[in-house]
């Protein structure tokens, strides 16, 4: 199977993570969407895959709706009560299967929290990716990484995915086939 890393917030960090074992690794243009301007500035942006995140569960349903020539990957990590909100997991479930759009659960907040703040990242990962399971909604595995120690090999982001509820062909399709659709 092939391993595909879409989002390292490093690009010099490409060739260790092939090194690591994926067979590809790039990064993506983050766009923060936290308003209507905003919204637009991603609509007529020329990049390709784009990670998009923002405060508002509304903004990013809007995003899915207008942005359908980009691959999106969704971060909701930054709405508030993210792991609740069954409307923006239902709004990248039902798009068209053409639009290239899927959930970016970034690896990088667990790896930089300790104690309590990881047990809550976690316990709000699991519930939002039993959620997406439910429903239908794609997601992928990401680094996010910026710097060498938070890069992990496809096996380790498995296990990663595997404490988060996920069984081991879940955690194995977000890192593997999914992100090979969506590039």
């Amino acid at each position: 199977m092939e391993f595909c890393d879409l989002n390292l917030a490093n690009p010099a960090l490409e060739k260790r993570a092939l090194e690591l074992g994926f067979s590809r690794a790039r990064p993506a243009a983050v766009f923060a969407v936290n308003s209507r301007p905003a919204l637009r500035a991603l609509r007529n942006s020329n990049s390709g895959t784009v990670a998009v995140e923002g405060s508002s569960g509304d903004l990013l349903k809007d995003c899915i709706r207008e942005c359908r020539d980009k691959i999106l990957l969704i971060n909701p990590h930054s709405v508030p009560r993210y792991f609740l909100d069954d409307g923006l997991v239902r709004s990248v479930a039902s798009a068209a299967p053409s639009q290239r759009v899927a959930f970016e659960i970034q690896l990088r907040p667990l790896l930089l929290s300790s104690f309590a703040q990881r047990a809550k990242i976690i316990s709000q990962t699991s519930e939002f990716l039993r959620r997406c399971l439910k429903l239908g909604a794609p997601f992928v595995l990401t680094s996010r990484a910026s710097r060498e120690w938070e890069l992990k090999s496809p096996r380790e982001v498995i296990a990663i995915g595997t404490l988060f509820g996920l069984n081991h062909g879940q955690a194995g399709m977000a890192v593997g086939r999914t992100p090979g659709i969506l590039s």
